[in-house]
């Protein structure tokens, strides 16, 4: 009888970020429509604005900019950095961010969330380092996690694993948002 491997939580996941980077051309890609009856375009474009602006994330180390607000054709653009987690390296390490676009449509009753993410960023926390502060492309993320051998191999795959929950987190806090139903009677 042939043993069959285990697969762990974090095997599963970048296995699935891998086939979405793979088939949305590079970058990871989560979308979602939103359905909230009664509410108009315009309303669902004020709360979509509202929250991004009040969102710092979970972790408090998220940062959100908005980049295009069209309150006429209910589209807000947002481009930020999640918060991916801090790698020790010697004394030292570097903290990482998964850069993002986030894009609300809003019509009456429904607004879709369409979330990219094409990079991650790191800032590196040894004040001698010869660059503190680089982007990597998702693409070379994936060669680094499943050709690479040792500790960078590790970290890819740590912040490959990372990616799908801290998208999702984003993604549900303003789908619960936005499908609310507002509170006109305070």
């Amino acid at each position: 009888m042939c043993a069959v491997p285990a697969f762990s939580q974090q095997d599963s996941l970048v296995a699935l970020v891998i086939a979405n980077v793979k088939e949305n051309g590079g970058q990871y890609k989560l979308q979602q429509v939103v359905s909230a009856p009664g509410s108009s375009a315009t309303a669902l474009y004020l709360r979509a604005v509202e929250v991004l602006s009040d969102g710092v994330g979970p972790d408090g180390q998220s940062k959100y900019n908005l980049d295009v607000s069209d309150k006429e054709s209910g589209t807000v653009i947002y481009k930020g950095k999640i918060y991916t987690g801090f790698f020790p390296v010697l004394l030292a390490g570097y903290h990482t961010y998964a850069d993002f676009t986030l894009k609300i449509r809003c019509k009456d009753e429904k607004a879709q969330i369409t979330l990219l993410v094409p990079q991650i960023s790191s800032i590196d926390t040894n004040p001698h380092a010869r660059v503190r502060q680089g982007s990597t492309s998702l693409t070379d993320i994936i060669w680094r996690a499943t050709n690479g051998k040792g500790a960078k191999q590790k970290r890819c795959l740590t912040v490959l694993a990372t990616l799908q929950p801290k998208c999702a987190d984003l993604v549900d806090a303003l789908f619960r948002s936005l499908s609310a139903p507002t509170d006109d009677d305070f």
